[in-house]
């Protein structure tokens, strides 16, 4: 019966919606210097990761600042010679292009969401769907469920035993 879907649907929306409120009262308590000890604490256990350590082409999405910071990572990736890929979110449709360097990062306009990507026009990037696909994908955030439903579903990555997500 489509009604029960649609009622259920609406009590995980409703408690995944309670659940966010909940976290970022929790983060407005949590001292600067607390925020940035856990990221570092969490970069430190990721980078160290098995799946972080085989991975060659790897894409992370640029963190907000309510989430782990991902500045760090980004620059290991570029760094020690993995491709690194971050999101480009346009109207329906994601996709993960290619970053080159630190300063490529800096230089990238900023959406009304105040997230770095590369413009809506930009045409020059490689796009990891078309040229071998992803290892990894690192996705920071204020919480995670089980429950799809998120605009980051919208990216499909083929799955495989050589393929992974990390949410952090």
């Amino acid at each position: 019966m489509p009604w029960r879907i649609h009622s259920r649907s609406m009590h995980v929306q409703a408690a995944k919606a309670a659940l966010r409120n909940r976290l970022k009262k929790q983060l407005k308590t949590m001292t600067v210097e607390r925020r940035q000890r856990e990221s570092l604490e969490i970069t430190q256990k990721l980078l160290n990761h098995e799946w972080y350590q085989r991975s060659h082409r790897v894409s992370v999405y640029i963190s907000m600042d309510d989430e782990v910071d991902t500045t760090q990572v980004v620059e290991d990736i570029l760094t020690s010679g993995r491709q690194c890929f971050i999101p480009r979110y346009v109207n329906d449709q994601m996709d993960m292009l290619q970053l080159h360097s630190l300063d490529d990062l800096a230089a990238l306009p900023v959406t009304k969401w105040n997230i770095k990507q590369p413009a809506d026009d930009d045409k020059s990037r490689l796009d990891a769907l078309t040229s071998g696909g992803l290892d990894l994908i690192l996705v920071p955030g204020l919480g995670f469920s089980l429950v799809g439903g998120s605009w980051l579903f919208m990216y499909r990555l083929p799955v495989d035993e050589d393929n992974h997500n990390l949410f952090i």
